[in-house]
């Protein structure tokens, strides 16, 4: 089963908005958080784990996240714990790879 998405937008909101990209053949998130409180973490945190199911049915493993440290901190905040957390210093210093089982 082969998914293809590109870019899809999952949810937009004035708060927030969390869009899905196909590099490579894995899907990564992009995250955008324009405004920020508790209540906002607690519904971004909820469709997030909502979005691992979604893919999780859909046929896909492994979504992962590129980011600068304090995007991976939050990131390490919405649900489940990460599968893999890989530093990628050669190629582009401060930023790491993340990975979620669906």
């Amino acid at each position: 089963m082969e998914l293809v998405v590109k870019n899809m937008v999952v949810k937009s909101t004035d708060d927030y908005l969390i869009q899905l990209e196909v590099a490579n053949g894995h899907v990564f998130l992009h995250l955008d958080v324009i405004n920020w409180n508790r209540a906002i973490f607690k519904d971004l945190k909820e469709e997030f784990n909502l979005l691992l199911d979604d893919l999780n049915e859909q046929g896909v493993d492994l979504l992962f996240f590129y980011g600068k440290q304090e995007q991976v901190k939050l990131a390490r905040k919405m649900g489940k714990p990460f599968y893999s957390f890989t530093s990628i210093e050669d190629d582009h210093p401060g930023y790491f790879v993340v990975s979620w089982e669906t």
